[in-house]
Order: structure tokens, then C-alpha cells, then sequence
């Protein structure tokens, strides 16, 4: 599934194309990452893309995202699920 995740937000009106153009440049590029979903917000209209990092994401694409205007914002969250060893279940 992926060992980072990141959400980019971006208009809703952009998400769908961003998404697309993430997953060929990925396709293209060989990068280890890939994107899983995208979806627009209901209140705010906001779009966000889920993309899956199977190492840990490179800075030059950090830059690259805090400078292109079409991005909102981002964040990073490690993986969304545990390994099934470390899980407890009480």
C-alpha cells in the first residue's frame, strides 16, 4: 500500500487533471509512487489527491509542490495501516 502517504490539496476544479498528470509523470519517470484516489470536498470544494510513497518522498518534490500554484497545501502521514504483527486488538 505504500510506506508514506501524502494528501496534495488543490481547487476542485483542478483535482481530476492534477491527478492524471501525477499518475503518467509517475508512470514515466519510474517514481516510486503512485497516486490512489482523488476526490473533491463537499463543503469547501476542495480537491484532494492520495498518493502512496514507497520511500520516503524526495525532497525535490516537496519543493516542487510548495511552489506550484495550482497546490493548496499538503501533508504527510506515514503508512495508514499498521502491520498486522503490531497490531493489538483489545
Amino acid at each position: 500500500m505504500g510506506k508514506y502517504h501524502m494528501v496534495v490539496m488543490t481547487g476542485g476544479d483542478e483535482v481530476s487533471s492534477l491527478a492524471d498528470g501525477l499518475a503518467d509523470l509517475f508512470s514515466e519517470t519510474g517514481t516510486a509512487a503512485r497516486v490512489v484516489t482523488h476526490c473533491i470536498s463537499d463543503k469547501m470544494n476542495q480537491g484532494a489527491i492520495v498518493i502512496a510513497w514507497d520511500d520516503v518522498i524526495p525532497h525535490q518534490q516537496l519543493h516542487q509542490l510548495n511552489i506550484e500554484n495550482d497546490i493548496v497545501d499538503y501533508f504527510i502521514l506515514e503508512s495508514l495501516c499498521k502491520p498486522e504483527e503490531e497490531t493489538t486488538h483489545e
